[in-house]
């Protein structure tokens, strides 16, 4: 029965062919939320316009928030519907701040001591 064992060799490799493939797509790369991403990066830049002086330390708050994930895994989160609907949302809450009070809205919340 040579046709049975050329079937199982066959059906080995093809296993391992498989987990070869699949084994880079199922490592786990850290991702950020995409709805967090989207409103940290779009507050934060909106921060970064209006108080140019601290705009660094913004910058550095979005980089915190991207958590080391690789350029190619945050171009696939920036392009998720809610990445975009996220950052659409924050836009449209700071398109209507007053200009004089854009410095409030990028204050930080007071944190709560236990």
């Amino acid at each position: 029965m040579p046709n049975v064992k050329v079937a199982k060799r066959i059906s080995v490799l093809l296993s391992l062919l498989v987990a070869a493939v699949l084994a880079p797509a199922n490592a786990q790369e850290p991702a950020p939320d995409p709805k967090a991403l989207g409103l940290t990066e779009a507050l934060f830049s909106y921060c970064a316009k209006a108080d140019p002086p601290s705009a660094a330390r913004y910058k550095e708050k979005i980089k915190a928030a991207e958590q080391g994930a690789s350029d190619e895994i945050l171009a696939k989160v920036r392009q998720s519907d809610e990445y975009l609907k996220a950052h659409a949302a924050v836009d449209d809450f700071v398109a209507k701040v007053d200009e004089h009070n854009s410095k409030k809205v990028c204050m930080e919340p007071p944190v709560k001591k236990q």
